[in-house]
């Protein structure tokens, strides 16, 4: 079968226009992970997230994070009011989580549950009204 010019380049018009909504669909229905969800308000709060780091290196004897391979062991210097450690997975929101460290000196953490790789740890505490803030990198 002979084909003109004109029937082989409608054929590849109608395939490249096929392959590029293809590909549309398939880039919206990929799930995108960002580092913040709230990062409007996480912007608005920077000074007082800054004054808590601040806060913690001026302190200096607030935490102690110590980590053998099945744990992590967070220890704090004295009893906290209130406050949280926030475990963050980079390349999966679905997979972060909080625990809560309030009136407790020491948390342990199970990291044989936990997927290997690069997570943030953020410890965010208050003692007597004042907040202290850190972030660590840490590999699992």
């Amino acid at each position: 079968m002979k084909m003109n010019w004109g029937t082989g380049m409608a054929i590849t018009m109608v395939a490249f226009m096929a392959f590029i909504i293809v590909l549309a669909v398939k880039m919206s229905n990929i799930e995108t992970n960002l580092v913040e969800k709230d990062y409007y308000e996480k912007g608005q709060n920077f000074d007082k997230i800054n004054e808590m780091k601040s806060n913690f290196i001026k302190k200096g004897d607030v935490l102690s994070i110590f980590d053998n391979e099945t744990s992590y062991t967070f220890v704090f210097f004295s009893e906290m009011d209130s406050g949280y450690i926030h475990f963050y997975r980079p390349s999966s929101r679905k997979l972060d989580f909080k625990m809560n460290c309030a009136s407790k000196s020491t948390v342990k953490v199970d990291v044989s549950a936990l997927l290997r790789g690069s997570w943030n740890v953020k410890v965010m505490v208050f003692k007597d009204g004042i907040g202290y803030l850190t972030e660590e990198a840490i590999e699992i």
